[in-house]
């Protein structure tokens, strides 16, 4: 992994571009993941090269009799652990080396990686920047900051700034140096350094596994909702009728979650007062179903913008992001929202089509077709 050190440059107090510097520090910002493809990016884009190539698969097979350690953020209810532990004799420990596995989620890679929107550029190149530009330094500061660059690694990545010194009437500005170079990233991820030693853990180990490879094997077998089933557990769940609410909640407590996400996690969020209604909503396939779902609790009434703004960030952040979700929830937001705050109907002035509402550029990337 290559280095990213930053360069922080002390200036004088001066309005005069001639020997304007007159001191740097340096730290480690951590380590380059690689540059900014989207504005959101992806975490198996960010990791592709590094810790999910390294993944192991699983199967019924291979996790007999195994022993599993947990990282945070799993998308792996323990209850469903519990049905592992019956079924396939596994067990789960606290020492990572005891484990013959190591389960991480998309979620907890996510959490160490960051975005800068900073330049970053080669050694090399910022080399040559400080020596065509040695009329900025005072001279013992130009010898000490070429001959630090000199001794770093050819790989390092250079980020330079100003630091406290900087006075807004300055003529000075960092591009000043930069100039005459081209950076070699003009945005990127990274691993903070603070993170470093997690990162490096998962990335070296030859064990890890996904936490969606067991949710895999939880849900074989069990039932994938289809289009038609998640329109009528819906009706189901808006009866008055609390069994027929109660079996709708049960269908959703038993079906294959990894491949009905969508449909269940949005039944959920936007039904959840008519779900708490049922008569199993304290039954042990339901708390599991509300903890793999904690994250869809409505935090908004469906009165409200933000309603529907937060479910779809909560798909996104998931991986889980589709068409159809997308599209049911602009369809909700424009009848409950849009129509009624506007007064759009037969006599309104105003003409709002649904087919207006798009999803905002940035999660293109994110979106998965039905």
């Amino acid at each position: 992994m290559r280095r990213i050190i930053n360069y922080k440059l002390d200036l004088r107090d001066v309005n005069t571009n001639d020997q304007v510097i007159h001191g740097f520090t340096t730290n480690n910002i951590g380590c380059y993941l690689g540059p900014i493809v989207g504005y959101r990016d992806t975490v198996e884009i960010l990791f592709k090269d590094n810790v999910l190539k390294n993944v192991l698969p699983l199967d019924k097979s291979t996790i007999q009799d195994k022993i599993f350690y947990r990282y945070p953020n799993l998308t792996l209810p323990r209850q469903k652990i519990d049905l592992l532990k019956e079924k396939y004799n596994i067990s789960i420990t606290r020492g990572k080396d005891k484990a013959d596995y190591k389960i991480v989620s998309l979620k907890y890679l996510e959490s160490l990686s960051k975005t800068s929107w900073s330049s970053l550029y080669t050694v090399s190149d910022m080399i040559t920047a400080v020596e065509s530009n040695k009329n900025y330094f005072d001279d013992n500061t130009y010898d000490n900051i070429i001959n630090d660059l000199q001794g770093q690694d050819p790989s390092t990545l250079v980020h330079i700034n100003v630091g406290d010194g900087y006075r807004w009437n300055s003529t000075f500005n960092i591009t000043d140096i930069t100039k005459n170079i081209v950076s070699e990233f003009g945005s990127y991820n990274f691993v903070p350094l603070d993170l470093e030693t997690d990162f490096n853990e998962i990335l070296l180990a030859s064990n890890i596994v996904l936490d969606s490879s067991l949710n895999d094997i939880i849900y074989e077998g069990l039932h994938t909702l289809t289009h038609a089933e998640y329109l009528s557990s819906r009706d189901l769940i808006r009866s008055e009728d609390r069994d027929n609410r109660t079996l709708a909640l049960e269908l959703l407590a038993n079906c294959n979650l990894n491949k009905s996400f969508d449909y269940v996690s949005m039944l959920y969020y936007f039904y959840y007062d008519y779900l708490k209604d049922t008569n199993n909503w304290n039954n042990v396939n339901v708390k599991t179903l509300k903890t793999s779902l904690k994250e869809f609790t409505p935090s908004y009434n469906k009165d409200h913008g933000r309603h529907y703004n937060t479910y779809l960030k909560k798909l996104a952040e998931a991986d889980q992001l589709s068409e159809f979700a997308f599209k049911e929830c602009a369809r909700y937001a424009y009848h409950n929202v849009i129509k009624r705050s506007m007064g759009l109907d037969s006599e309104s002035l105003f003409n709002i089509e649904l087919s207006s509402i798009k999803l905002n550029p940035e999660y293109i990337s994110k979106l998965k077709e039905d």
